[in-house]
């Protein structure tokens, strides 16, 4: 999550074309981790590399599955702070490899994140596709801000 004092906080995404669904993505920024580091080394550098962000790690989850009846693999989601008003989170430059040619950087207002995916998704419409574990992200928090009214 991106902060700066004179905006609200932005979530940091990345787009990128993926061949085994022939559909651009929404998705956080993400990557395997190298032998020898840490899960959030691991995101700081996927984070620097694919963005040219850095930040600092606030949390890590557990391991998680993606689709535990099709794959063994699993994940770790981490959050990152991003503070906007550090000279190197002014001019970004990413450090992208080779296979990474159709990788772009947006940000999303957190406050209406889940909008502004379904914007950017019915726009590109069948081109763009949302990453599930993203699109129930915000999902999430827009059903929590709806609970919230209500009471």
């Amino acid at each position: 999550m991106v902060t700066h004092p004179d905006q609200s906080p932005h979530i940091v995404l990345v787009v990128q074309f993926r061949p085994a669904t022939g559909q651009y993505t929404i998705e956080w920024p993400s990557g395997l981790i190298d032998q020898k580091e840490g899960v959030g080394e691991a995101a700081l550098r996927e984070l620097k590399e694919e963005t040219g962000y850095v930040g600092q790690v606030v949390s890590i989850s557990p391991p998680m599955t993606n689709e535990p009846g099709m794959s063994s693999s699993r994940c770790c989601i981490v959050e990152v702070d991003v503070d906007g008003t550090l000279p190197e989170n002014q001019k970004l430059q990413s450090q992208r490899e080779e296979d990474e040619w159709s990788l772009q950087t947006i940000t999303l207002p957190l406050d209406n994140l889940l909008e502004g995916l379904l914007e950017l998704s019915k726009y590109y419409q069948p081109k763009l596709t949302v990453d599930a574990r993203l699109y129930n992200y915000a999902a999430g928090l827009a059903a929590g801000r709806r609970s919230i009214r209500r009471n």
